[in-house]
């Protein structure tokens, strides 16, 4: 008589990406669970920062910030201005904000 036995379940390995595309809790959780983040900082860590100044040279200040992947700069110009007629005992501060966000995205492209 033959013995009948269970087909042996299929083995997947997937590469630490792709786990993280397709389990992203679960990848997050391992990490978590043995008290470090996916680039290997504590979880207490920060991400190394750098802050220069005067990196614009039209502006009358200016900073770039970097903390980890991300990257910000701010300039700032200013100029005197006679007071307002309604209020010549005062100053005023106008301000005016252009973001600028360029996002650039990458993409896996398997080549068959």
């Amino acid at each position: 008589m033959a013995s009948t036995s269970a087909a042996p379940t299929p083995a997947f390995t997937f590469s630490a990406s792709t786990f993280q595309k397709l389990h992203p809790a679960e990848y997050f959780r391992k990490f978590i669970s043995q008290g470090v983040r996916p680039d290997g900082r504590l979880l207490t860590g920060f991400r190394p920062t750098t802050v220069h100044y005067g990196v614009i040279s039209t502006a009358n200040g200016s900073a770039m910030v970097r903390v980890g992947g991300t990257t910000v700069v701010c300039g700032v110009k200013a100029e005197v201005a006679e007071p307002r007629l309604d209020s010549p005992d005062q100053g005023y501060l106008g301000m005016l904000a252009r973001p600028r966000l360029e996002v650039f995205f990458c993409f896996e492209r398997a080549l068959s």
